[in-house]
This record gives C-alpha cells, sequence and structure tokens, in this order.
C-alpha cells in the first residue's frame, strides 16, 4: 500500500471498500462480499450528494449479484443510480485547485488562464462520472433482464459502452470485458490486468480532500472485471458455437465468490418394519 492510502488509512469507508477490493483481487470473494457491504453501513454519515454514497449502493449490489440476490441487487443498482444523479450538482459545485503535476511554468500557465483551466478540469471530473455511473446503467441493465447478454446489444448500452471508453480508455479492460459479454464470445481471461482500482491505487493523485473522496468515488466501482465477478458462470445466452456452455448463475455455483447452487435434498424414507 503506498503513501497516500497509508495515510489516509483513518478513513473507515476508504479503508474497507479498499481491502474488499484487495480480497478480490486475492481471490477471497466472500471476503470482497462482506467488505462492500460493510462499506455501505459507514456510508450513512455522509453528506447528501456525496458520489461515494453511489459508489456505496453500487457495490452493494455486486455484492448482491455475487449471493444472486437479484431482486435485491436490481434495487441497490437503482439507490445507485439515484445518487449518481444527486451527485451531479456536488461535482459541478467542487472546488478545483490551480496546484497540479508539472512545472512552475504549467502552474503559473494555469494560474494565467484560471476560468478555462477550471472548465477543462471540471469537465474531465465529469467525464469520469459519467462513466462510473455508466457501469451502474450496464451492471443494473443486465440485473434487471436476468444477465441475458443480448440487453448488451441496444443504444442505452452503446451510449454507456461510449461514456467508459472516454473516461477509462478505449482499450481498458472493462470496455474489453462489455464488449466480449455483448458478443457472446468466451471470455478471455481478464483476470492478470488491474482492475479501476488497481490502476488508480498506483498513482493516486489527489490535491485535496474533496477530490481525493471523488476520485475514490470512481475508481472504487466494482463489477467490471473478472475478479470482482464470475462473468462466465454469471452471463447467459453465450454463442452456442463456443466451447463453453451456455449456464446462468441461477444454475451453476459461482466461482468468484465460492457459491454453490443449492441442491434439493431427497425425502426422508420412512423405515419399514421387518416382518417376521
Amino acid at each position: 500500500m503506498n503513501a497516500f492510502f497509508a495515510a489516509r488509512q483513518p478513513d473507515p469507508w476508504l479503508k474497507a471498500t479498499a481491502a474488499a477490493f484487495d480480497a478480490a483481487s486475492k481471490g477471497r470473494g466472500a471476503a470482497a462480499g462482506d467488505g462492500w457491504v460493510r462499506a455501505g453501513t459507514l456510508a450513512a454519515g455522509f453528506q447528501a450528494g456525496d458520489p461515494r454514497i453511489a459508489t456505496t449502493w453500487h457495490n452493494v449490489a455486486v455484492a448482491m449479484l455475487r449471493a444472486r440476490r437479484f431482486e435485491i441487487a436490481v434495487q441497490n443498482f437503482g439507490k445507485a443510480r439515484v445518487s449518481w444523479d444527486e451527485a451531479l450538482k456536488w461535482i459541478e459545485a467542487i472546488d478545483i485547485p490551480l496546484a497540479g503535476r508539472g512545472s512552475i511554468f504549467h502552474f503559473q500557465l494555469a494560474a494565467e488562464h484560471s476560468d478555462a483551466f477550471t472548465r477543462a478540469h471540471r469537465q474531465r471530473l465529469v467525464g469520469l462520472y459519467c462513466g462510473a455511473s455508466a457501469i451502474t446503467n450496464v451492471l443494473s441493465r443486465l440485473a434487471r433482464h436476468g444477465m441475458q447478454a443480448e440487453v448488451l446489444a441496444g443504444p442505452e448500452s452503446e451510449a454507456d459502452f461510449r461514456a467508459i471508453a472516454t473516461a477509462f480508455g478505449e482499450s481498458c479492460p472493462e470496455i474489453n470485458l462489455l464488449q466480449q459479454v455483448r458478443d457472446g464470445r468466451v471470455l478471455a481471461a481478464d483476470a492478470g490486468k488491474p482492475c479501476l482500482f488497481e490502476r488508480w491505487k498506483r498513482d493516486p493523485f489527489q490535491p485535496t480532500e474533496q477530490l481525493s473522496d471523488f476520485f475514490a468515488s470512481i475508481f472504487l466501482v466494482a463489477g467490471l472485471h473478472a475478479k470482482h465477478l464470475s462473468w462466465k458462470n454469471c452471463i447467459r445466452n453465450l454463442s452456442p458455437s463456443d466451447s463453453a456452455p451456455a449456464v446462468s448463475i441461477l444454475d451453476a455455483g459461482c466461482g468468484a465468490c465460492n457459491l454453490e447452487p443449492e441442491r434439493t435434498k431427497p425425502p426422508l424414507k420412512k423405515p419399514t418394519r421387518k416382518r417376521n
């Protein structure tokens, strides 16, 4: 853990959420789900509009997906969507400092053109916000339709794909995963690629505490990674030509969270008396 996360360890929400991601990266799926749910209880004291509230509801919904509790997952994704909408006003009002990484020349340039600098920086923040909230949209849409892959082929999903690509890169692991799911292919082994949290943790530039909370809300959004969900077991209606059979998370245990499908116990047989 780098110096930034060591300094922010007194933040219980960040500590619980980061611990959940670390557990997921080590294959401890149940611990990851528990951590996301635990972080949900810590977000109760946040002010209305804080984008970390949206992240919290989203991650709790992902934990419910892991546990195959689809109705509760959909409800929590809905709360995350409402919280994202409320967070937009918070982002539009956030204070954008001129200080940043770079030379004195860059700082002087920003100071001379503060309005343009602030406008461009805020636009970048809104772009990240749109990308993170689009992840909520995609997972919510899948959960509402029983993890049917074809729901990702509609115009709404295409708009979310563009928002995610704009925020995190055209070839980011999240877009690669969604494209594979949408096209009904067998998913590639992307578990070794860093998720959003791991990429951010390498270089978490946070000039102010308020911006620190914002970036945490963006890069601590779970779900679009093989470390967070067992996608090969979750998605239904894979192409018949695929080597792996199309299965539903309701039919197969989720390997990522060590859950096995429920098995019906055979009825008990009444003992029979032997006749003399």
